[in-house]
């Protein structure tokens, strides 16, 4: 006789990537909304509710939602699909958690591609707008703060027509498609994913669990501005998530100059970021490595150059032939034949602040070591190409602990190189007795005897 299979508890479901712990915590939340052992749209969207998601969506005009992305093709969301999409949110590859976000954020309820016709889903181009908002909510913004998202979905919405100027992607007139915003986040916003799967994770698992703040500016500044901490939060989540920016230069402070700007500058032991407004844009260099005035270049790939406003859009260090990594070069004091003053990429740079500053001017081109980004669209340019400066600062960027390392490296490289300065300054003239020409040229009288003696 056969034994009879037990048929498993209902309440068992396929854990995938979480733990035990992550499931029952997950069986816990469900149970406490479900009705007849599933989640409506509305029990769904309170389970997953944030703090600031509120705010956000009065002002979007509409509700962005993962319940469509959750349930699948089920009129509702069960325990079994809750676990799964929890998984993925928290669990997931970076590209697995973009689609979630873009899915929800648009209004796409199906795959972004068809499976078998590869063509994009689509949306209206105002759901751009939405999705703007909406990946701001995903921040634990300080109460009060007003986040304009404009100039995310403004990069986005360039992405999406240039793919159909391309020909990449053809969703029709005043239409979008998801895909390419998909594109775009994966390039520009990468660290939307790990914003994202901080919330699911402080939602679905761990109430305790933090949220990724955006960065906190410690004076006024251009940094300070809210949505230029949201777009440098999107572009380097890693960088500048839960940091601290603290002003080392700025030109309405300090004077456009560029010596005044090494030494605030040169030996801060961290990251640093300077930027720049010229007439309505706002664009920025991400800098991964301590400043050093050298003939070398410095740096590694986690140096960015950003448009910030009216577009936003990331330029990354670029790969494969035809590339260089020539990402910073700082040369005031060293060969005529290399370009003086700070040059940001090369062949030719991306940005480059020259050593006269004071003319208020820099110049922006298309990199070798970057990928293209348009840093001031709307600026005008001069006979020269170059742009005017309104304001330049520089910022640098970290927790407590780093920033005051990053000010005693600053304070050590600056006694090290007064040291230096004042040792050449310095003649030893014992050094010349090894030589009798420098004798006879440099100390004659000192050494004059006899017959030139007495004709001297």
């Amino acid at each position: 006789m056969g034994e009879t299979l037990s048929k498993p508890p209902a309440s068992s479901i396929e854990p995938g990537p979480l733990s035990d712990a992550e499931v029952e915590a997950v069986k816990t939340r469900f149970s406490a909304r479900a009705v007849e052992g599933a989640l409506s749209q509305t029990a769904f969207d309170a389970l997953l509710d944030n703090d600031h998601k509120g705010a956000f969506e009065a002002r979007a005009r509409g509700a962005p939602s993962f319940f469509d992305v959750a349930r699948g093709p089920n009129p509702s969301v069960d325990l079994q699909a809750l676990a799964t999409f929890a998984g993925v949110a928290t669990r997931g590859g970076r590209s697995a958690r973009l689609d979630q976000v873009v899915r929800a954020g648009l209004g796409v309820r199906g795959p972004l591609c068809d499976p078998a016709t590869g063509a994009s889903a689509t949306c209206a181009e105002d759901a751009v707008d939405r999705f703007a908002l909406f990946a701001a909510s995903f921040l634990d913004w300080d109460e009060g703060e007003t986040v304009e998202a404009v100039a995310v979905a403004r990069g986005v919405l360039a992405e999406c027509r240039k793919d159909i100027g391309d020909g990449v992607e053809e969703p029709g007139a005043g239409l979008v498609a998801a895909a390419s915003v998909s594109r775009w986040c994966a390039r520009h916003a990468p660290h939307l994913a790990e914003q994202w799967a901080a919330v699911a994770r402080r939602r679905l698992l761990d109430a305790e669990a933090p949220l990724v703040k955006p960065p906190r500016a410690t004076e006024d500044g251009l940094l300070s501005d809210a949505s230029v901490r949201l777009a440098l939060s999107l572009a380097a989540g890693d960088v500048f998530g839960g940091a601290a920016v603290a002003p080392l230069y700025a030109s309405g402070r300090d004077g456009l100059s560029l010596e005044r700007l090494m030494h605030q500058v040169l030996g801060w032991a961290g990251p640093t970021v300077l930027i720049c407004r010229s007439g309505g844009d706002v664009f920025a260099a991400l800098a991964d490595a301590p400043w050093r005035d050298q003939f070398a270049p410095f740096g590694s790939s986690g140096c960015l150059v950003l448009a910030l406003s009216p577009t936003f859009a990331v330029g990354r260090p670029r790969r494969g032939p035809g590339s260089n990594q020539a990402y910073l070069s700082l040369n005031t004091k060293g060969s005529a034949a290399k370009r003086k003053g700070l040059s940001i990429g090369d062949g030719p740079p991306a940005i480059h602040v020259p050593q006269d500053l004071g003319d208020a001017k820099l110049a922006l081109g298309s990199s070798l070591t970057f990928e293209h980004v348009a840093l001031a669209p709307t600026a005008p340019r001069d006979d020269a190409g170059l742009v005017d400066v309104d304001v330049l600062e520089v910022w640098a960027v970290g927790d407590a602990a780093g920033l005051e390392a990053a000010s005693q490296g600053r304070a050590t490289a600056r006694t090290t190189r007064a040291k230096f300065i004042q040792k050449s300054r310095q003649v030893d003239k014992a050094k010349f007795l090894a030589s009798d020409f420098d004798k006879e040229m440099l100390l004659g009288k000192t050494f004059a005897t006899g017959a030139d003696g007495a004709r001297r």
